[in-house]
């Protein structure tokens, strides 16, 4: 089944210093189109902190929405996914 929903990490912060924002992103956008449709949760690498809102998460899952292969790697690697 093709899925129009990708999940992403979207870089932020300063240089040296990144931060990631998990992005629910259309598959097929313009490229002038830079944002998110909705940011369900985030990621610091310097600290490893993670965190996503489950509910939103959820209701993506159930509408067969696409992984990036370093999100998915993030989701399993924090037990979210299998």
């Amino acid at each position: 089944m093709k899925t129009h929903l990708t999940l992403k990490l979207c870089r932020f912060g300063r240089k040296h210093r990144p931060f990631y924002r998990l992005g629910v992103i259309p598959a097929f956008r313009h490229p002038s189109r830079k944002f998110a449709l909705e940011y369900i949760g985030w990621y610091n690498p310097v600290s490893k902190e993670f965190k996503i809102q489950q509910d939103r998460f959820d209701h993506y899952k159930t509408n067969n929405i696409a992984y990036t292969d370093s999100v998915k790697s993030l989701l399993t690697k924090n037990k979210i996914i299998s």
